[in-house]
């Protein structure tokens, strides 16, 4: 919600905070971005819990991997688009994180029970 205002308030911030110094496009591209970002981090989070350390790694490199390609790709073209790299690279991965978190929760009382088999 807070990110859906910000958004809405993109011009403002870029006059009084920024010194019109950016560009709106920009501005509401990056605060989407970091909408993104921040529900792919909470979505690793639960996967660290449910000891998904391979898909957590996984994602991981795709975020970096998506963020650092698309950010080459837009800033080349001839009129540069700065954050939609790592606005895609958030929505990749939060998809991505989402369908791990999604199939790590479907298996998660096979594993809790499979662990507590096997201590005794």
């Amino acid at each position: 919600v807070i990110t859906v205002g910000l958004i809405i308030l993109a011009d403002s911030i870029n006059t009084k905070l920024l010194g019109g110094l950016s560009t709106v496009t920009t501005i509401r591209l990056v605060l989407g971005g970091v909408f993104f970002h921040l529900l792919f981090l909470t979505l690793l989070t639960f996967l660290f819990y449910l000891e998904r350390y391979k898909e957590s790694f996984i994602t991981q490199i795709c975020f970096f991997s998506i963020n650092i390609s698309g950010t080459l790709y837009f800033a080349g073209l001839s009129i540069p688009i700065y954050g939609a790299g790592y606005l895609i690279a958030g929505i990749v991965t939060s998809l991505l994180a989402g369908l791990f978190l999604s199939r790590g929760i479907k298996t998660m009382d096979r594993r809790v029970f499979g662990l507590l088999n096997r201590d005794k």
